[in-house]
């Protein structure tokens, strides 16, 4: 299975194209991007259902890999979450703006992030 997760991330280029015309097409039919998270979620929690002690992390972590480049390849939206500070995020949010890249911008506080992670809210964790 590792192997043919690693055939796909070769030529996921490829597909791109393809996913957005997708995405695209799932839009019309009244998609939205919570709608997609729901799926990821579904998605691993099959998975470790059916292979039960063969999902291991690292092959979880695979899949959780595979699926958020799908979901951004059918729903191409930038979005920056992070702490409301001086750090990481600070820049690359300099970059979005000077190039007019549109994409949400998510600042949270340590207490919302805690409150949010034990709340489940994040999809993977």
């Amino acid at each position: 299975m590792i192997t043919w997760v690693d055939r796909a991330l070769s030529n996921f280029s490829g597909e791109t194209k393809k996913l957005k015309q997708l995405g695209d097409r799932h839009k019309g039919y009244g998609v939205v991007e919570a709608h997609f998270d729901v799926v990821g979620q579904a998605l691993i929690k099959t998975l470790g259902m059916a292979l039960g002690d063969k999902f291991t992390d690292e092959l979880k972590g695979y899949w959780v890999i595979v699926f958020g480049m799908v979901k951004s390849a059918m729903n191409p939206k930038i979005r920056v979450e992070y702490f409301d500070m001086h750090g990481r995020a600070h820049h690359i949010r300099l970059l979005l703006d000077y190039f007019g890249v549109d994409y949400e911008d998510r600042r949270i506080d340590r207490p919302s992030f805690f409150a949010n992670k034990t709340a489940g809210n994040y999809t993977f964790g």
